[in-house]
């Protein structure tokens, strides 16, 4: 009798401990609902972003929509409690603009497509790549 209580007992705590291994907490999706602005890409990037480009994106309900520079687009996104975020495919107009805003528009578009984590540091949201490199930095807008 005390064996299986024994065995009862530490198979419940093994299952609790995986529970918890489980749970591992990252950064609050929710925290991502809203307009971002880009403030930045890679800072070993030698592409810096034009202050005078608007280039945003904004979450809500799995969808993004924004401007990339000249165009606006629209998407989804799936993320994870665990900081991972993706993009799905990203439609947008076709219209042109000054060479800035299309390298800018170009650039950012690539970023999204590369996403594959996030994480907030000081209100800012960093969009991160596969081995957890800064891609850009973004503010509340």
């Amino acid at each position: 009798m005390k064996t299986t209580i024994g065995l009862t007992l530490a198979v419940a705590l093994f299952a609790a401990g995986v529970g918890l291994v489980g749970c591992t907490k990252g950064p609050d999706p929710a925290m991502l609902v809203g307009s971002w602005r880009l403030e930045s890409f890679n800072p070993t990037d030698d592409f810096a972003p034009d202050p005078s480009v608007t280039t945003e994106i904004t979450f809500k309900d799995g969808k993004v929509t924004g401007k990339g520079g000249v165009n606006r687009f629209g998407g989804s996104y799936d993320f994870g409690y665990d900081g991972t975020l993706t993009f799905g495919e990203i439609v947008s107009t076709r219209m042109a603009g000054p060479e800035v805003a299309m390298t800018q528009e170009t650039k950012f578009f690539e970023v999204l497509g590369k996403t594959k984590r996030f994480e907030f540091n000081e209100n800012k949201l960093i969009l991160e790549g596969l081995n957890n490199d800064t891609l850009a930095v973004l503010v509340p807008n």
